[in-house]
């Protein structure tokens, strides 16, 4: 769980305490309503985008897990607490570097297309290094296209030719494989905190 905290130290709630029996209920509704306003801005502000500044989540279940328990007090110090328990809210919050958690490559589909698909269950993969950087590699998918024309350059290349008709391979990319990818940080509680401090 990534969360924030907020205290209020001992000092004030001394002073605090001289002014009479309800000054506690009264701290707690006040701690309680601060970490509303703190969930409400990092959900409506940092959650809804725009990137690349801001997180923009797609789906709701980010947004939806951000949570507070009561506020709680020890000896003359109060402590709220704002956080998620979406195991990816960290990596947003705070940036850092993702690695594969099995196999050597992460796999970054290069269509919508292939998002969600193993690699292995897509027919017809060959992998090819980039030009420019040979640590990163570009699978492909090979199929064959019937033509009745000859396909003009760099369509594709012919493999066979029939009679009136031309049998043309096309290569589609579906996917870059690499080592890690450096994950940017779109922090939504820390902002959120700081654009509520009184």
């Amino acid at each position: 769980m990534i969360h924030i905290a907020l205290d209020v130290k001992a000092p004030v709630v001394k002073t605090l305490q001289g002014m009479g029996k309800g000054v506690d209920r009264m701290m707690e509704q006040t701690i309680r309503e601060a970490q509303r306003m703190v969930i409400k801005t990092a959900k409506e502000k940092y959650l809804s985008g725009p990137r690349p500044g801001r997180l923009g989540a797609i789906t709701k279940r980010l947004r939806g897990s951000i949570e507070g328990p009561p506020p709680r007090k020890t000896g003359n110090r109060w402590q709220v607490i704002v956080g998620t328990r979406v195991h990816y809210a960290r990596i947003h919050e705070l940036g850092g570097k993702i690695k594969p958690k099995t196999g050597e490559y992460l796999a970054i589909p290069l269509s919508k297309r292939f998002k969600g698909i193993p690699l292995r269950q897509i027919p017809n993969t060959f992998v090819r290094p980039l030009k420019n950087d040979p640590d990163r590699l570009i699978v492909f998918q090979k199929y064959d296209v019937e033509r009745q024309r000859r396909p003009a350059a760099g369509k594709g290349r012919v493999v066979r030719s029939a009679g009136e008709g031309f049998t043309v391979e096309k290569l589609t990319p579906v996917a870059i494989l690499q080592k890690s990818v450096k994950m940017p940080k779109r922090p939504f509680l820390g902002p959120a905190l700081r654009d509520n401090r009184a």
